[in-house]
């Protein structure tokens, strides 16, 4: 094992050869993700699908080339220390956000770095392990390139600045996870290997890593530390013996996505999430009701009279939703309230534009957004924890 003191003159050359590892990956990855996106363009869909597809085709082949040294660039600035920040433009004091919103590209981010994890858990984890047994930390930097999230958001950060839409990125989502993934996957293993081959830890105990939680049973761990960003590794006492792409448990995804969101907004609003239980607002209950009814009323209406098919539903609803989202926002009464307006919209908004789910499934998700945010803005552990009935 490594001498502590030199710990340093160790791990500063693995950070070093973890980001060439994928500066050279990536040119490859995103020629995949641009002939992936033209082969969309060829697949049988929806008219409005399929022009969405040739828009996001055109795009990439116009802009991939920016995109890629945009994060060939940001990935290049890791230091020796691994550090990269990658924050994203500070939310308005109002909330008021737009398409390429803070939160919508932190969502999409973790979405990202969770498919990462699923696919290189076992392998981060030991990387993980190594790294902090020889620099003796508690945890990793929250900044670390080191980290899945870090480099997801570079990713999609360069896809923004590259002038790339986010409905593009939704569109490719299947893609873009898959080829990420792929090249995570690979820059940890060979990150393990190299340091295996300094005679860094060549067994893995992960017992020191967890933690057992207040709410868990016997059996149950969580992740041990303190630090704000990263998702939460396996929710078990030892490594998985599949070893390269293990996954964890479905429900760690939403512990960990839940516990960035309310960082990440209660960065602005420091109350959001631990507010006390109370009614909605009169005024903004009666908004709340009239956009339901406006929505069960326009959809009935429609079906029933042939006017509207579940394959048109979804995106007329959104763009209803959408509009009232504002009216709604205007009926709230303090700033949290409109928060939740935003970030309940934002999480209906990419479940009708999942393609993977149908289209009269759909229809019954954009029903149910009224009622799932009356319940959030008058119960505070809505975000605070995956367990909520809702």
């Amino acid at each position: 094992m490594a001498n502590p003191a030199n710990s340093m003159a160790l791990t500063a050359p693995l950070r070093q050869y973890f980001v060439e590892g994928w500066l050279k990956a990536l040119p490859s990855a995103v020629q995949r993700v641009e002939a992936a996106a033209q082969a969309l363009t060829s697949e049988v869909g929806e008219p409005a699908v399929m022009m969405r597809r040739r828009d996001v085709a055109d795009d990439l082949r116009r802009r991939s080339g920016t995109w890629l040294s945009g994060i060939l660039d940001m990935l290049a600035q890791a230091g020796p220390t691994g550090a990269l920040s990658t924050r994203m433009q500070s939310l308005s004091p109002d909330l008021s956000l737009v398409d390429h919103s803070t939160i919508e590209v932190e969502i999409l981010g973790s979405r990202l770095a969770l498919a990462m994890m699923d696919r290189a858990s076992s392998e981060f984890n030991d990387l993980r392990a190594r790294v902090m047994g020889a620099e003796q930390l508690d945890e990793l930097d929250s900044h670390d390139v080191l980290r899945p999230h870090v480099v997801s958001r570079v990713i999609i950060n360069a896809w923004c600045a590259a002038g790339l839409t986010l409905e593009g990125w939704r569109t490719l989502h299947v893609v873009l996870s898959h080829e990420f993934a792929l090249c995570a996957q690979e820059a940890y293993h060979e990150a393990n290997h190299w340091l295996l081959a300094r005679g860094v830890r060549p067994e893995i105990d992960l017992r020191p890593l967890v933690r057992r939680t207040r709410n868990t049973g016997a059996g149950e761990f969580a992740q041990s530390g303190n630090a704000p960003e990263p998702p939460r590794t396996m929710a078990m006492p030892a490594r998985p013996p599949s070893g390269r792409g293990a996954s964890r448990p479905p429900g760690e995804h939403s512990e960990a996505l839940l516990g960035r969101l309310n960082r990440l907004v209660g960065r602005q609003l420091p109350g959001f999430g631990h507010t006390v239980a109370q009614p909605v607002s009169s005024k903004l209950s009666v908004a709340i009701a009239q956009t339901q009814q406006s929505l069960v009323r326009r959809v009935d209406e429609s079906t029933a009279a042939g006017t509207l098919t579940t394959a048109e539903a979804s995106p007329a609803l959104l763009e209803e939703l959408q509009q009232r989202k504002q009216a709604l926002k205007s009926a709230a009464s303090t700033p949290v309230e409109r928060a939740t307006i935003e970030v309940v919209a934002l999480l209906f908004q990419s479940i009708l534009t999942e393609e993977r789910i149908p289209a009269v499934v759909r229809v019954w998700f954009a029903r149910l957004q009224m009622p799932v945010l009356r319940v959030a803005v008058s119960e505070p552990d809505f975000f605070a924890t995956q367990d909520h009935p809702a």
